[in-house]
Order: structure tokens, then C-alpha cells, then sequence
């Protein structure tokens, strides 16, 4: 059976977290498409994610994806 393209996107949408280390605010999306919502470039917001060489930040934010941002901070608790 083959599955809508929907479908497939869905599954392969990654949590993406954004943290400001001045203000202390914390931005969560459900995929990179959704920072767009609040004028972030979603490639610059991956760049960040994928830690491509120069890439740390983007309009003020770290970004990484949701797994990597969780198990910081499980990390930080032990």
C-alpha cells in the first residue's frame, strides 16, 4: 500500500528546540517548517541542529534538535 506524502513527512518531521542563553527563553516547534511561524529561517535553524562548521546560532538562538536538547538536560539533573 503506499502511503501519502503527508504521511511520510509527518514521520519524518524532527523537534527542534531554540534556547537564549541572555534572556533565558526557550522556543519549541514541532519541525523545522513551524520556526517560520516566528521569522526563523528554517536552513539556518538545521544548520544550528546538524552542527554544520559555523553554524551556532541563528537570530540570538542555539538550536538543536528536541532528543539532543532532552538529553542534556537529563544529563544536567544526574
Amino acid at each position: 500500500m503506499r502511503k501519502k506524502l503527508s504521511e511520510i513527512a509527518f514521520h519524518r518531521m524532527k523537534p527542534v528546540v531554540g534556547f537564549n542563553e541572555e534572556t533565558g527563553e526557550v522556543r519549541e516547534y514541532k519541525s523545522l517548517i513551524d520556526v517560520k511561524k516566528d521569522g526563523f529561517h528554517p536552513v539556518h535553524v538545521s544548520e544550528c541542529c546538524r552542527k554544520l562548521k559555523g553554524f551556532k546560532s541563528h537570530k540570538g538562538f542555539k538550536w538543536v534538535f528536541k532528543e539532543e536538547y532532552i538529553n542534556n538536560i537529563f544529563k544536567e539533573v544526574q
